[in-house]
């Protein structure tokens, strides 16, 4: 009997296994969210139309629209008729301006002013203007001052100053000094003298011996009378320095005399010069008061003309002032015509205003229907895309779960390819099994000896 050798891969490959290979599995068990992918989408094939509830709403209001009409006003035909009133009022019809222009004809025509004075004032101002003041003392003037106006000249100057500065820098000098060199020989005199009197009274009492004594005390009698002359030295260096400052004051003294007889002479001059002043101000006085009765002789009679001038202006003037009363009798006329014609225009006016606030509020109201009819298309957009994102919603759920089913679809391919590819290995093994069973047998026929 045959030995059949048995193929170990028969455990590994599974009763599913052997029906795919033999194509007998329902490719259908695979899917995981089959059902949920197909009930997403009847949800999202009976979701049906979007149902809206506001469409009659707004189709009802954009009736009223339409049905508005246009609008009819009840004060056109006033302001229509005020306008063509004021249009047609006609123009002013002044009833002075013959008046006006007679009285400015009489003013322009009024002529110019012919002074009676004129003559007169000019001869006078000639009078006046004619004629420079000739003084008669001009040149005793000029020559006094010019006598006045030197400079002083001083004869003591140099030695004044020489003395100023021999004082600045005096130092007194006892040898220079001759009554003092008179006092010292004097003094130097007496102490020699008094020297000699003092060694011969020692003498006479010690019997001509000569002693320490008797020299000191003939010495002590000399500086004696030498200490008296130092005593009398600063009395001598004041009288010095006094006779120093006398010759100074001699100097400035003799100076001042000078100056003084100058200032005198120059004082003479000047009053000289002032005197003659004096006399040619009378003389200019007297020039100044007919040069003026000249100018107020002028001003007389520029007076006069003047008060001519002003009653011939006043009358011109008048002539002016009743053109003017009359331009204002005229300016009122005018202002009522003119306040006419504006009431006219005012009434329109008012029209037109009354007529224009019965469009706006027949404006206002049709605007309220078109606000109320977007009102509701806003509120209708709003339920729309609800319905549109509830919609987009189950779009979205459906497309997840096919993704989900098509990944576990990939899935599940890629494991029966795994699989097909693993029994292609397991049946080569079996042939290859099948082979070496037959050899075994062949050589177990041949060792019994059967083959």
């Amino acid at each position: 009997m045959p030995i059949i050798y048995p193929t170990f891969y028969d455990n590994i490959l599974s009763e599913t296994t052997r029906n795919q290979q033999k194509g007998q599995v329902d490719p259908s068990v695979y899917s995981q969210y089959g059902d949920a992918v197909k009930n997403s989408a009847d949800k999202v094939a009976n979701y049906g139309d979007y149902n809206s509830q506001y469409g009659t709403n707004i189709k009802n209001t954009l009736g009223q629209i339409s049905n508005y009409g246009n609008y009819s006003s009840a004060n056109g035909s006033k302001a229509t008729s005020a306008l063509d009133k004021a249009t047609n009022y006609g123009s002013y019809a002044s009833d002075y301006a013959d008046k006006v222009n007679a009285a400015l004809n009489g003013a322009a025509n009024y002529g110019s002013y012919a002074s009676n004075y004129a003559d007169k004032v000019n001869q006078a101002l000639s009078s006046a203007a004619n004629g420079n003041y000739q003084s008669g003392y001009a040149d005793k003037i000029n020559s006094a001052l010019d006598q006045a106006q030197g400079t002083y000249s001083s004869d003591y100057a140099n030695e004044i100053d020489d003395a100023v500065r021999n004082l600045q820098s005096w130092r007194y000098d006892p040898t220079q000094d001759a009554s003092y060199q008179a006092l010292a020989q004097m003094y130097q005199n007496n102490g020699r003298q008094a020297m000699q009197d003092t060694l011969g009274q020692i003498s006479a009492r010690t019997g001509g011996l000569a002693s320490s004594y008797a020299g000191n005390a003939a010495t002590g009698a000399y500086e004696n009378y030498m200490n008296q002359l130092a005593g009398l030295m600063p009395q001598y260096e004041q009288n010095a320095y006094q006779r120093e400052v006398s010759g100074l004051n001699a100097l400035q003294n003799a100076e001042d005399r000078n100056y003084s007889r100058w200032a005198d002479a120059r004082n003479n001059a000047y009053n000289l010069a002032n005197v003659y002043s004096n006399l040619d101000a009378q003389d200019y006085a007297r020039y100044a008061d007919e040069r003026n009765n000249a100018y107020n002789l002028a001003n007389a009679y520029s007076n006069l003309d003047a008060q001519d001038y002003s009653r011939w202006a006043d009358e011109r003037n008048n002539l002016y002032n009743a053109a003017n009363a009359y331009a204002n009798l005229d300016a009122q006329n005018y202002g009522r015509w003119a306040d006419e014609r504006s009431n006219l225009y005012n009434a329109a006016n008012a029209y037109a205003s009354l007529d224009e606030q019965g469009y706006n509020r027949w404006a206002d109201t049709r605007n309220n229907l078109y606000n109320l009819a977007n009102a509701y298309a806003s509120l209708d957009d709003t339920d729309y895309s609800r319905y549109a994102d509830a919609r987009n919603n189950a779009y979205n759920v459906a497309s997840m779960y096919n993704t989900l089913d098509q990944d576990a679809y990939d899935r599940w391919t890629n494991n029966m390819d795994r699989y097909l590819d693993l029994i292609g290995v397991g049946q080569s093994i079996e042939n290859n099994a099948a082979d070496l069973d037959l050899a075994r047998q062949q050589l177990w026929l041949l060792q019994n000896g059967i083959y």
